[in-house]
């Protein structure tokens, strides 16, 4: 609640009041690089909706290792390493205020003896921390890449996945709702040619990657958040490569 009121009578409101000088041609906004910190406090909001998600996949393919790119405050990969408990983790993201909240965490969740967070950008990665992994998360991380480098960043993710593993996308889409519009903008104005990607665009950027994505899903009623499993193609000679996950169930609308 806290880093929400600091967000929106900051940065969120701060958009509409300077946005005369950014589209007259003037310097994008730096809040993304900025304010880190907050934004993954803020993204703590959806950790009960992706949190579900992450438990269903955990259970169907019992990860011995799991990644979560740009882990913000790393509640999920704290999620993923409590639903594996014979599993380790990497949580990585660029953001140092960011990777300390997600140390923080698993120290808290005393999950600091299987899981490390890294600050580095995930195209970094080597040695051990390059995996293999049979479970990688990216959630609110595809809108903060271009458009023209998304298929290129979801291919480097999936060559630290194991044949056959998984890897799951959450992300805000872009659709007429409000909220959906208002964090367009935001982005947009940003110093970085960032955007919201539709759920069509998500799937063909998975498929140019060379994953194969299952259905996209709505996993937060009212808000414009889903989640698309996709896995790395496991090639057998005579058999067909198998789509990712079906996470198509509604989610629960109490």
């Amino acid at each position: 609640m806290r880093a929400s009121y600091e967000a929106f009578a900051g940065f969120h409101t701060g958009l509409y009041r300077e946005l005369a000088a950014v589209l007259a041609g003037g310097p994008g906004r730096r809040d993304v690089a900025e304010q880190g910190g907050v934004i993954a406090r803020i993204s703590a909001a959806f950790e009960p909706f992706v949190g579900d998600v992450l438990r269903e996949i955990v259970a169907e393919v019992s990860p011995g290792k799991v990644l979560d790119v740009g882990c913000g405050a790393g509640l999920q990969l704290a999620t993923m390493l409590e639903a594996a408990p014979g599993a380790e983790g990497v949580g990585v993201d660029v953001d140092e205020a960011a990777a300390t909240l997600a140390r923080r965490t698993l120290d808290e969740r005393h999950l600091g003896r299987r899981g490390r967070v890294l600050r580095t950008d995930v195209r970094e990665l080597t040695g051990e921390a390059a995996g293999p992994f049979d479970l990688a998360l990216m959630a609110n991380v595809v809108y903060y890449v271009p458009v023209a480098e998304r298929a290129a960043l979801l291919a480097a993710v999936g060559a630290l996945l194991a044949p056959g593993a998984t890897l799951v996308v959450v992300t805000t889409v872009a659709t007429p709702q409000l909220s959906s519009r208002h964090f367009d903008l935001l982005l947009r104005a940003q110093d970085g040619q960032m955007s919201l990607p539709d759920a069509g665009a998500l799937g063909t950027a998975l498929r140019a990657a060379g994953l194969r994505p299952g259905e996209p899903r709505r996993i937060a009623p009212g808000a414009p958040l889903v989640a698309v499993a996709a896995t790395r193609p496991v090639r057998q000679s005579g058999r067909p490569d198998q789509p990712g996950h079906d996470l198509r169930r509604e989610p629960d609308q109490r």
